[in-house]
């Protein structure tokens, strides 16, 4: 709830002629304040008077009153949406997700902080952002930890992510990575190189 005494103080700087009214209802406000909502519903008749319907300055009145509602602020994660061949494991509980969002949050944090380091080339927030990866180091351990004790994980040699369905955090299998194509080697006889190179050979044992 607003401050009664300082509401009127700013509806008064908007509109002194309301002083002798406004100033009463503030004096008894201060003497009794336990009747505080009263005193609301008076400083409302009174804004809400045929006189005041009219004002031309009546919305910035009004503003003064009423409460604005805050905008909430957008938590930023970096969590992927599920994709329609993704094999999901199962759901998160929701102590695991908010353990996890919690850690993704302070991530997005450092990396701010590592781009402003970087930029900057502010020695001790690098230092500060040093420590807090290391951490976030061990905060992914134990949030893996969790997920594999939760999920029976530790026979399964597959890797894992982490991503959202319809609000919820879910587990998802990766898929298997293809085996790395060898590079292949071209086999020179090391007389062909001798005699490539003009050199003679070394006599064979």
């Amino acid at each position: 709830m607003k401050d009664l005494g300082r509401t009127i103080d700013k509806l008064l700087r908007v509109e002194p002629t309301l002083q002798p009214q406004l100033s009463s209802i503030k004096k008894n406000w201060k003497k009794n304040p336990s009747k505080t909502m009263e005193y609301w519903q008076e400083l409302l008749t009174i804004l809400n008077s045929e006189p005041l319907l009219g004002h031309p300055r009546r919305h910035e009145l009004r503003s003064i009153v009423v409460n604005r509602p805050k905008q909430a602020h957008q938590q930023l994660y970096t969590f992927e949406e599920t994709r329609a061949n993704d094999r999901i494991v199962g759901v998160i509980p929701e102590h695991l997700a908010d353990f996890i969002r919690r850690h993704d949050s302070r991530m997005v944090r450092m990396a701010k902080k590592q781009t402003e380091a970087n930029m900057t080339r502010n020695v001790a927030l690098m230092a500060q952002v040093s420590r807090e990866e290391t951490l976030l180091n061990i905060s992914a351990n134990r949030i893996w930890l969790a997920l594999k004790d939760y999920f029976s994980l530790w026979e399964k040699p597959q890797h894992f992510s982490i991503r959202k369905r319809q609000g919820m955090l879910v587990l998802v299998e990766d898929p298997p990575t293809p085996p790395s194509m060898q590079a292949n080697v071209m086999r020179i006889d090391p007389r062909k190189l001798f005699g490539m190179l003009g050199i003679e050979p070394p006599p064979e044992e």
